[in-house]
């Protein structure tokens, strides 16, 4: 499934799961849509998984939940850096903490990996990923350096 096809299909859940409690809720303690949309879509998803939205998740596969937290946070990628590019592909930094890669050709992504997590270090110091807003993606030969936390 494309980019367009993946958020259309998000847009679908989002419609049919959640506006009818999620839109226009100003007076309401549920949050609106237009609330929701400020966060990551990883927390959105968090409270479809883990969290208080689990009921109305109920019955819906990983990668529906994915999609309707994306759709929900209107697949703002929020870049914040400069994006990193080599032949074909672009890197991009996002503040949710995922180094997303992008195809030049028809700007589909390609992969996504999250940087949120404990990390491994040589010299056994605890390390740990996060929000990336310091530098662009920095590619060498056929490695590619981030400053991730």
């Amino acid at each position: 499934m494309g980019q367009a096809e993946e958020q259309a299909f998000g847009a679908r859940l989002c419609d049919g799961r959640c506006a009818a409690c999620h839109a226009g809720t100003e007076a309401s303690r549920v949050p609106s849509l237009d609330a929701m949309r400020q966060l990551p879509a990883r927390r959105v998803l968090a409270s479809l998984t883990e969290g208080v939205m689990q009921e109305q998740a109920a019955g819906l596969s990983q990668a529906e939940q994915r999609a309707l937290g994306d759709a929900v946070c209107r697949f703002r990628y929020r870049l914040s850096v400069a994006a990193t590019a080599v032949p074909g592909v672009v890197f991009a930094p996002v503040l949710d903490g995922q180094l997303r890669a992008f195809a030049v050709a028809d700007v589909a992504l390609l992969w996504s990996f999250d940087t949120v997590r404990a990390f491994d270090t040589i010299n056994d110091v605890a390390a740990e990923g996060g929000s990336m807003d310091n530098a662009g993606a920095v590619a060498e030969g056929s490695m590619l350096f981030v400053q991730s936390g």
